[in-house]
């Protein structure tokens, strides 16, 4: 269901009124004083019926899933091992994504995907269509996964200097006590998966068979195999190398701990909606 700049408050607004009152009522997943309860709720908090609904605890979300999947046409989205192009990132500020709990998934000519956690929230549709200008196709998504993403990719929080530099390097190589722990740990932060997602949405964009991470002395070139042929795609700083690799090693689900042995091991990103399928 996408919306407009000029018909979002009719297609939504009417089916809102009319859908949450009756059939959710209906269906006996809420009842008309819980419903009153949460739109009484809604006028101090100015969030969507759903989001206030979840709030109270007069619903689950897999419930409210399943009901606007069937009656609003609005599909779950699962974000984990979503790879979002930074480009669609820009389009929407952080202090919007994180006061209306949404996330921006992929723009396909003039149509933004976005997912939400409440689809019906007319306010943050009405502050996506003017800022962007686009035509919104809402998806939902838990909050759980919408904040994560949130701070993967719009988190400012800088990664302190040399923190994979020599003066690590030593400790994480050989496995130390709390060596291990530290690296899984970097991994996780919104740097690394930033700069691991975007290496993956430039080879499946370059429709690449192959990524090389190539480690050199001083830095760390990542190359692109495109009909047969490699292409340096970028150069990685050399203490991002271990977190990076340590990355891959994560979503693929090998031992980050075991350097001597090759291992093999796969995953699923999806990519504009695209499932893709990575061996490692």
């Amino acid at each position: 269901m996408a919306i407009k700049k000029k018909e979002f408050k009719e297609s939504i607004s009417y089916r809102y009124v009319d859908i949450i009152k009756k059939e959710l009522v209906k269906e006996g997943l809420v009842t008309e004083g819980q419903l009153k309860a949460a739109m009484s709720v809604q006028k101090s908090t100015q969030e969507g019926i759903g989001r206030n609904l979840l709030r109270l605890d007069f619903i689950s979300k897999e419930k409210i899933i399943d009901f606007l999947g069937r009656h609003l046409g609005i599909p779950y989205v699962d974000l984990k091992g979503y790879v979002i192009d930074p480009g669609v990132i820009e389009l929407v500020p952080e202090e919007m994504v994180r006061k209306y709990k949404l996330v921006p998934l992929f723009k396909i000519q003039n149509t933004l995907t976005v997912a939400m956690v409440d689809p019906l929230d007319i306010s943050a549709i009405d502050a996506l269509v003017h800022r962007t200008g686009l035509t919104i196709e809402p998806m939902v998504s838990t909050e759980e996964d919408i904040i994560k993403t949130i701070n993967q990719y719009y988190s400012r929080a800088r990664r302190p200097e040399g923190v994979l530099g020599k003066e690590n390097e030593g400790d994480l190589v050989s496995g130390v006590e709390g060596g291990e722990q530290e690296l899984e740990s970097i991994a996780a932060t919104a740097t690394i998966v930033r700069e691991a997602n975007e290496i993956i949405l430039e080879a499946v964009r370059e429709r690449a068979s192959d990524i090389h991470l190539e480690p050199e002395e001083k830095n760390v070139p990542v190359r692109f195999r495109v009909d047969g042929f490699l292409r340096k795609a970028r150069i990685l700083p050399k203490d991002l190398e271990l977190a990076i690799i340590s990355r891959i090693k994560i979503m693929a689900n090998l031992d980050i701990a075991e350097r001597r042995i090759p291992q093999d091991g796969s995953f699923t990103v999806t990519v504009e909606n695209r499932p893709v399928d990575l061996r490692v």
